[in-house]
């Protein structure tokens, strides 16, 4: 268990085959999970190392859902940001060819 959470394969090894999904489960991390028994649902959150594609957090879902009989598991995902591009400073002006007037 690390500071931020307890690995991601440490709590389910069964996905150990799918490892390469969201930037490699072996550096996510669970932070919480939630099991409503009566539902048989869980949910859960992790941090990636990248932003999981649908298809993967599907995938992740089901095998996990599968592993412990659930009907259901939905994943809350973390993952790390980029900021965005800082705009050059200059006039501003929208040149579309040649220098600005």
């Amino acid at each position: 268990m690390t500071d931020k959470g307890t690995g991601f394969l440490e709590i389910f090894p069964g996905c150990a085959g799918l490892s390469s999904l969201c930037g490699g489960l072996e550096n996510a991390y669970v932070t919480e999970a939630i099991v409503d028994e009566k539902r048989r649902a869980m949910t859960l959150s992790a941090f990636f190392a990248r932003m999981p594609a649908p298809a993967e957090e599907t995938t992740l879902g089901k095998s996990i859902a599968m592993q412990f009989g659930l009907d259901t598991v939905d994943i809350l995902s973390d993952y790390p940001r980029t900021e965005p591009a800082k705009r050059a400073s200059g006039s501003g002006e929208k040149v579309l060819m040649g220098k600005p007037g």
